[in-house]
């Protein structure tokens, strides 16, 4: 019966373990950039992003948009950092993001695919209609810098005039997406 009390004894039964704090979001560094790009952060959204030469940055209250001198391409970034942001996988949001983008006639959208990047990744490929009837290429991709955000881009293209010369810029630049705490 000692014994049986002495084992007991050294259990901890009856006491609570203590919760482990929260990490802590820091700030990951950007990736080395090509010649002539810029760094741009939103500070209050808390990500930084690679910005080719001649681009246009303009921070809104929920999002960043970039533009191309030549305006054929915009891309806009939002960082969500809801618990529900969080719970829905990244192809799922990826998915729902794409259906749910306004002002688009004909939406066609493939399926959600891995994209590579820093963090967790998918991309849904798309095109569309806009209002006035000009033909759009869109991507978005979603990544996750779990447990902190859920950034998604949303690539517009014109279709129809020579878009195509940015794709490798755009996709430069979303790879170069990196989290940090919001202000």
């Amino acid at each position: 019966m000692l014994l049986f009390a002495l084992l007991l004894a050294g259990c901890d039964v009856g006491e609570k373990e203590e919760p482990s704090p929260p990490p802590v979001e820091t700030a990951d560094p950007l990736p080395k950039l090509p010649k002539r790009w810029s760094r741009h952060a939103n500070p209050e959204l808390g990500f930084a992003i690679g910005v080719p030469p001649r681009w246009s940055a303009d921070d809104r209250s929920r999002s960043s948009l970039f533009r191309s001198a030549d305006r054929l391409v915009a891309v806009s970034v939002s960082a969500d950092r809801t618990e529900g942001g969080l719970a829905v996988p990244i192809e799922e949001f990826a998915r729902r993001v794409t259906k749910a983008l306004p002002d688009l006639e004909r939406l066609r959208a493939e399926r959600p695919r891995p994209f590579r990047a820093r963090y967790d990744a998918a991309a849904v490929t798309a095109t569309a209609r806009s209002r006035e009837g000009v033909p759009q290429r869109l991507l978005v991709v979603v990544e996750r810098r779990a447990p902190f955000a859920t950034y998604t881009a949303v690539v517009a293209a014109n279709a129809k005039q020579g878009a195509g010369a940015h794709r490798d810029e755009v996709l430069r630049m979303l790879r170069s997406l990196r989290g940090r705490r919001p202000s």
